[in-house]
């Protein structure tokens, strides 16, 4: 059963702890195949080379973090702001544990040179910053939307101190419960004192946020494709599900409803939940409800 995804994922997460540990560049797709138990040739035929992999990667540890923070909505049952707290501890935790390769990333700058790396950086910046809206909108509601870019830029300068002091250097014992209180408590503040206040990216500018940086159309649409598509390979190949077909049937009518001009939300809601109720294809479904929150349909 899903023996050809598995052996992906079984590449990729090897690549993850070899990377992370020698090196990207001391490590060799040979060093990877041994770790896996597999030949080259083997992995020559899921990926073309060992930066392509990389990139891979790249996606995949976003996809683990949405599954990761997104399944706190679906088991939830406190407030809105104890959600929040909740998903920013599961962001904290998820980069503590990929700690090894971000620091990979950081100390191999020369992959910038790349356009391919560059681009993937790009879309792992805007996939952040529109998430973080999102976490934010959903916590606090449309009063926040006159500052929001405001409340999301000072919310990432400290994720991304706090990343760097407590995970990356580890100078500083860390706690990430008291971490997400520390920064949900400093956005109340910031909106107990500056809601009324004249934003300072102000609203001719958030668009050019959301555009330059958060997913933009045609990154969204691009990766909803691609999602879709991934949904369709893992049914296909596996044989042990029954209604395959339906499920398929609801997969494309999934891909045909968010093509149109105006998409409706109600068929879009009703074949998310009931796709969502395959494990095989959670995590391609909590990443799709991700891109259709931040799509604003």
């Amino acid at each position: 059963m899903e023996q050809i995804y598995d052996k992906k994922i079984d590449i990729i997460d090897a690549s993850i702890y070899l990377f992370s540990n020698k090196g990207f560049a001391s490590t060799s797709v040979q060093d990877i195949a041994t770790k896996c138990n597999i030949s080259k040739a083997t992995i020559y035929k899921f990926f073309k080379s060992k930066e392509e992999i990389l990139i891979h990667i790249i996606d995949y540890v976003n996809k683990q973090m949405i599954v990761n923070v997104e399944n706190i909505d679906l088991k939830a049952k406190d407030n809105k702001i104890d959600i929040l707290k909740a998903k920013l501890n599961a962001f904290f935790e998820h980069l503590y544990d990929k700690k090894n390769f971000s620091i990979m990333i950081y100390e191999n700058q020369s992959l910038m040179k790349n356009p391919k790396f560059k681009n993937i950086i790009l879309q792992n910046r805007q996939f952040l910053l529109n998430w973080y809206s999102s976490i934010l909108l959903d916590a606090f509601g449309e009063k926040i939307e006159p500052i929001l870019w405001d409340i999301v830029l000072v919310m990432t300068g400290i994720i991304k101190e706090f990343n760097y002091i407590f995970i990356i250097k580890e100078t500083i014992s860390h706690n990430f419960n008291e971490m997400a209180s520390f920064i949900v408590k400093s956005i109340i503040s910031i909106i107990d004192f500056h809601h009324k206040d004249t934003p300072l990216v102000k609203p001719d500018l958030f668009k050019f946020f959301k555009d330059k940086s958060s997913i933009n159309k045609d990154v969204l649409l691009t990766e909803w494709k691609n999602n879709i598509s991934k949904i369709k390979n893992k049914l296909n190949e596996c044989n042990s599900i029954c209604n395959k077909d339906d499920l398929l049937d609801a997969t494309s009518e999934l891909e045909k409803e968010m093509k149109k001009e105006q998409p409706r939300r109600f068929v879009i809601d009703s074949l998310l939940l009931y796709l969502s109720n395959y494990k095989i294809i959670e995590p391609e479904i909590l990443f799709l409800k991700s891109l259709y929150i931040k799509s604003g349909i």
